[in-house]
């Protein structure tokens, strides 16, 4: 699978697929979506470290969490995310985290997002969270980001503030 589409929109034939990344092909493609994210985000000056990649990836596979999810237009990888699952600190009542959601630029405005959000959804309720949560911390369009989860039902309860460059 190749996250690279040409440069161009994707034809309007096919349908975006949504499922749950299942081998190495899949982190592979996870893997170069990573590297366009990371490109693309406030982030793109720190060091990608694969191998740390990989092992979440490896995690993900093994256990189920975090989940790994893998957007597809015709087989070829067009989004990702990956989602925990955990604790809060005060009550053991579980929540979902996503980590990342990413849709490559390419299938930005299609159905890529929605669907991720979709089966995001689907996979906290399969593991009794009580909630989702999505942080946008990348830098990339925020405010677009911002319209799209509200339209999606999600509610703005705070915002993600940093201090860059804490040792200067």
């Amino acid at each position: 699978m190749n996250a690279d589409t040409g440069g161009g929109k994707l034809p309007a034939a096919g349908r975006v697929r949504v499922r749950l990344a299942q081998n190495a092909a899949d982190l592979a493609a996870m893997m170069a979506l990573g590297r366009q994210l990371h490109a693309q985000s406030r982030f793109h000056g720190l060091v990608l470290d694969e191998v740390r990649l990989a092992e979440i990836g490896r995690r993900g596979l093994e256990d189920g969490n975090p989940g790994l999810l893998i957007a597809e237009h015709d087989g070829i990888a067009v989004g990702m995310a990956i989602v925990i699952l955990g604790e809060y600190f005060f009550s053991p009542a579980r929540t979902a985290t996503v980590q990342l959601i990413y849709v490559a630029p390419t299938a930005r405005g299609g159905p890529a997002a929605v669907k991720l959000l979709r089966a995001l959804r689907a996979w906290a309720r399969q593991n009794q969270a009580h909630d989702l949560h999505v942080n946008v911390t990348t830098g990339i369009d925020a405010a677009r980001t911002d319209r799209f989860l509200r339209r999606m039902g999600f509610l703005q309860t705070g915002g993600n503030y940093v201090l860059e460059a804490v040792d200067g």
